[in-house]
Parts: C-alpha cells; structure tokens; sequence
C-alpha cells in the first residue's frame, strides 16, 4: 500500500509538472551501484561490534547501496519545497525487496528576516552537512559521525538558518527536532541542534556543531527506587579547505557524551559513569585532470574512552579514483580496508578488506 501509494503521488505530480507552460519544479535523482569482493575477514571475530565491513570472505556481487529521487518545487519568491525518496540496500520489505521511504519533506520560507530561511518538516540535520560537502564522495562512505552513529542525517522538526553578517563568513544554524528520522514519534523527548560556521578566506571552513538528546530517565544501578539521566550530547569540530576543481582536505574530530551510560561491576560494588565515545577522521582528494580524480581517507573509532574498558577501537582506511567519462557519472574503483583492536587476551585480529568498483550517477 505505501508503495502504491507513492507511485500515485508520482504521477499525479508528473501530470501536473506537465500540464504548465513553466515549471517552477524540478526533477532530479543519484543512485550508486557497487561490485563488491570481501577480499579478507577474520571469521573467528566475526560477531565482534561496531564494524564498518560485513559479510564473509570471498562473498561477491552487485548492490544498489543507494537511490535518490527528488522533487524540488519553487511555490513563489518566498516559499520553496522539497519532496525526496530513498532506497537502499539496509532497508528492505518484509519480503527481502529494497525498500522506499521519504527522506525528505519540507517546506522552506525564504528570507524570514534579513538572511535567515525558516524551514519546517523532514529535514536535513546541522551535524555533518559542511564535512559532508568537503568529503564529496558520499557515494563511497557516509561522513565519520553519520557512519559512527553520533548523528542522524534527518530529522523532523523546525530550523531556523542563515548569515550572521553581511559577508557571509559566518553562519548559524538552529534546529529543533523530534528525534524521529522514521517520522513516528512516540514519546515526549525531542533533539536541539546547533551549528556554526566560519569562512574567514576563500576555501576554508571551520564549523562547530553540538546537539543535545533529551531521553527518558533510567532506574538508578545502585538504588532502584531512584532515577538518573541518560541524556546525550554530541559535539564536533570540521576544519576543512578546498580549491575548487583541484583538491580538497578535511579533518574532524567528534565526541558523544551518554550521561550514566557505563556500568561497571567489581564484585558487589557498582560505578555509574558517563560512557563517551570519539571519533576521528581526515580526508583528502585530488584531481588530476577534468576526467581522473583520487580520495584518501582514515577513520579513528573509540566507543568508550574509559581507561578499563579495551581492545575494542576501529580504524577504517579509504582509497580510490574517479574516473569521470561525463559531468554526471563517475567510475570509482576503491578498497576499504578495516583493522580491530585485539580483545583482551585475545590473539590479534586479521583486517577485514572489501574491493569495489562503484558506479556513480547524478540525473
């Protein structure tokens, strides 16, 4: 039903794009396609948490990862809209099919007040848009903190964005959320988002970001008639610097604070602490000419800092070029490769290592 559903909607849509003389609307969609070879895994660890790489060694074949159709609409000078679905290969129906769902769904007011946009509905989150735009190849791997579960890249609720002064060097941006990417919200919490940006010469971006998740309150470990707060709060920091058509570098470092996140046992005494996890990349890419491009990247993942809990950090190594045959289509073949910290008493861990040729295109 919600498949057919959307169709309808598409159609009617299309018919009515149609029927005008000038359509204030435009169509647009992305999807990426990958052949994958799972070249190294280290099955005796193959259950262990918080790795990028899945799948058994020499498992091969082609994956549509993702799929973008857009829909943006210009309502009048002062109100625009957006309407976007997605696919991807995580989210699939009851029956193994590749699910669709809405990703995007919001309506802009242009110039609230001098340059700020009101915007209202599913929407995307202030966290990692910028270091996002300095990767440039989210058709290889989401961002650190999108990839690492700090952030979600959409929520629904009501942002206020825009320019704190007449050049353009510093931008803010303000969101309160839901907390509800799946557009079912079934309690009272909600999310603040907050983001700000500095462009103090051509190319260079230094942006801080921070939000707040306000949940519900869990029972006390050590007194079960009391409540403590589980509330979360992430921060980060991007400093980014790009020539355009040449290169571009990239460096973020983010952290994600669970209050009384971490219980810890010493026999029958109980600590409570915060559990906080970091995270760490750097990227770069280059251009050789107009039709051969290169990327690099390297991931740092911790998911407790504490000083008692070990062997259980990431690292995630990204390689490739970008063979570029048309403006809008991109041949990428690339190699993650991924190494584990050893658990405690545990003999070391072989890096996990995929192949890919990825096939990118923009409509």
């Amino acid at each position: 039903m919600r498949s057919f559903s959307i169709a309808m909607f598409l159609l009617i849509l299309s018919g009515l794009i149609v029927a005008q003389e000038v359509s204030p609307g435009k169509f647009s969609g992305q999807f990426y396609i990958d052949y994958f070879y799972n070249i190294s895994r280290d099955n005796s660890f193959a259950n262990l948490e918080n790795t990028v790489l899945e799948g058994n060694k020499d498992l091969n074949g082609f994956l549509i990862r993702r799929a973008y159709f857009t829909y943006d609409y210009k309502i009048s000078e002062k109100f625009s809209s957006r309407f976007r679905l997605e696919a991807n290969s995580r989210s699939l129906t009851s029956d193994n099919n590749i699910g669709v769902f809405v990703k995007d769904a919001f309506i802009k007011l242009n110039n609230l007040f001098d340059g700020s946009d009101l915007i209202v509905g599913m929407q995307p989150t202030p966290s990692f848009e910028i270091s996002e735009k300095f990767w440039s190849y989210r058709s290889i791997e989401k961002t650190v903190q999108d990839l690492r579960g700090f952030n979600s890249s959409r929520d629904i609720g009501v942002a206020l964005r825009g320019r704190l002064d007449d050049d353009s060097k510093i931008n803010y941006w303000l969101l309160l959320g839901s907390n509800s990417f799946s557009g079912v919200k079934t309690d009272k919490y909600k999310r603040y988002y907050v983001h700000l940006e500095y462009k103090p010469i051509s190319g260079l971006s230094i942006t801080l970001t921070g939000d707040l998740v306000s949940k519900p309150s869990i029972a006390d470990p050590k007194d079960s008639t009391s409540a403590i707060s589980n509330n979360a709060i992430a921060s980060a920091l991007f400093i980014g610097y790009s020539l355009e058509d040449l290169f571009s570098i990239g460096v973020e470092g983010a952290m994600l604070t669970t209050r009384n996140g971490l219980i810890k046992l010493s026999g029958s005494d109980i600590e409570v602490k915060d559990l906080k996890a970091v995270a760490f990349s750097l990227f770069a890419s280059y251009k050789f000419s107009e039709k051969l491009g290169s990327f690099f990247r390297f991931d740092f993942f911790d998911p407790s800092i504490d000083a008692d809990i070990k062997g259980d950090t990431r690292n995630l190594f990204i390689a490739g070029l970008d063979f570029i045959p048309e403006k809008d289509v991109s041949i990428m073949p690339n190699v993650l490769i991924e190494t584990l910290a050893n658990p405690d008493n545990a003999i070391s861990i072989d890096p996990s290592i995929t192949g890919r040729i990825t096939l990118s295109i923009n409509f």
